[in-house]
């Protein structure tokens, strides 16, 4: 696996060593998903975003459903970008990205057992408006 990658199918994929990118790492285009990092990192050079979750795919039907586990994600402007709903992150840590560790676009989202620190703006951002519907449980800060 190396970055940038874009996963535009559904199914299981499995993150088999550490990452590291000068912009964007892995952009997921499709319903559907587990990416599971299995315990390795994703590490930026201070732009870009570690995994962005669009809210569309290439054809214009929706992305939900996308699950993230163990795994972390540091050193991009932006940890996790997820605009689709459905979106579910878990045993994971998103820190010292320059601006944001997680923010959710979407409604219908869930946050398990998460180290979101030492961001630079924020830890966790979830957008008014898609606040339904959200959880947030064993958030380490």
């Amino acid at each position: 696996t190396t970055c940038p990658c874009k996963i535009k199918t559904p199914g299981t994929y499995k993150v088999a060593n550490n990452l590291t990118s000068a912009g964007n790492c892995i952009k997921i285009a499709a319903p559907k998903v587990l990416l599971d990092l299995q315990g390795f990192t994703l590490t930026g050079s201070g732009a870009g975003t570690g995994i962005n979750i669009l809210s569309t795919t290439s054809s214009g039907s929706a992305v939900r459903n996308v699950a993230i586990l163990d795994g972390t994600v540091t050193g991009f402007d932006n940890g996790v970008v997820a605009d689709a709903p459905g979106v579910a992150i878990a045993h994971f840590t998103s820190a010292h990205n320059s601006n944001n560790g997680v923010v959710f676009g979407g409604p219908g989202n869930l946050l398990y057992s998460a180290d979101i620190n030492l961001n630079g703006k924020n830890g966790v951002v979830v957008q008014a408006a898609r606040l339904q519907h959200s959880f947030v449980w064993e958030l380490y800060t």
